[in-house]
């Protein structure tokens, strides 16, 4: 997950006896699983979004819906911010 996301990797491998594994270069990885990123940021948004009070209650269809018109914001711990939701009924 961290070569999709970005994120610090969380886990080390160690061989336990000699042997051969296939290695891709980051480059060819995004070149080849690029498209799956915004899979998975679409997926943690959605998730997200159930942790909304007002948005609970959304369909899967309106939740993906939401999702691709959301842009997520990132801040800094401390760091003030205004986010200013309209739901239309």
């Amino acid at each position: 997950m961290a070569l999709l996301t970005g994120e610090p990797r969380n886990a080390t491998v160690i061989a336990q006896k000699a042997g051969k594994c296939l290695a891709l270069e980051k480059a060819a990885f995004d070149r080849v699983v690029g498209p799956l990123k915004r899979l998975v940021e679409m997926t943690e948004q959605r998730s997200m979004l159930t942790n909304i009070s007002v948005l609970k209650n959304l369909s899967e269809l309106e939740r993906m819906n939401a999702v691709r018109r959301f842009k997520l914001a990132t801040f800094k711990k401390g760091a003030v911010s205004f986010v200013l939701l309209y739901v239309l009924m």
